[in-house]
């Protein structure tokens, strides 16, 4: 999603920005360490605030979508597409992977999604985190999982659909999470250019990967 607004943006207005994705965790410690980004954009709330009780956000939060979860199964897996992830428990996948639930905003909904399904202890020794939403989503295009727990903007690429298939999760199983957007103090005059051009186009909509910083 980003990524693509990254490009609308540098063929509009003929200038590049730089997108940097990590967890929210790890991007806010940067942050508060001096790294030079003039963006942050996180899908919870709470990782906010550090930033703002240090003073560094000058804008914001701005709430551009909504972050939903899906299970996402590479070609050959023989995990069945389960929208409430009850089936989880007799196929027993190899290797489930999913965002680290302690830095990364759509692992602590994955881990919620999997303790109401009522799933979570039985797949203690299967699961593998990936330090954001992306680096889970890579593991499963690569074929090094059998099943991952995404975000479902992630899954709607073409890379995707050409190498599985994925399910919505039963929201019943979690709450969707508001994506935010803030503008940090230091940004120069293109960097809230390119703020106001993603808030104008974004509000609303469905959100991407859990965090992602812009130098």
């Amino acid at each position: 999603m980003l990524e693509r607004l990254r490009q609308d943006y540098r063929s509009r207005h003929g200038a590049d920005v730089r997108l940097v994705y990590a967890a929210s965790g790890t991007l806010v410690q940067q942050i508060r360490h001096g790294a030079p980004y003039a963006l942050f954009f996180s899908a919870a709330p709470e990782f906010l605030r550090p930033l703002e009780q240090d003073g560094r956000i000058c804008e914001g939060p701005v709430v551009i979508g909504e972050g939903h979860l899906v299970l996402y199964v590479p070609k050959g897996a023989g995990v069945p597409l389960d929208p409430s992830l009850a089936a989880l428990e007799r196929s027993l996948p190899h290797h489930l992977a999913l965002a680290d639930p302690a830095v990364a905003p759509f692992g602590r909904l994955a881990r919620q999604a999997l303790e109401r399904a009522g799933v979570w202890q039985a797949l203690q020794t299967r699961l593998v985190y990936g330090e954001s939403a992306a680096q889970a989503a890579q593991m499963a295009l690569s074929g090094a999982v059998d099943a991952a727990l995404l975000p479902r903007r992630l899954v709607q690429s073409a890379a995707f659909a050409r190498r599985g298939r994925w399910v919505a999760l039963a929201e019943s199983l979690y709450r969707p999470m508001p994506l935010t957007m803030v503008l940090l103090c230091g940004a120069g005059a293109a960097d809230r250019d390119f703020y106001a051009f993603v808030r104008d186009r974004l509000a609303g909509r469905e959100a991407g990967d859990a965090g992602a910083g812009l130098r």
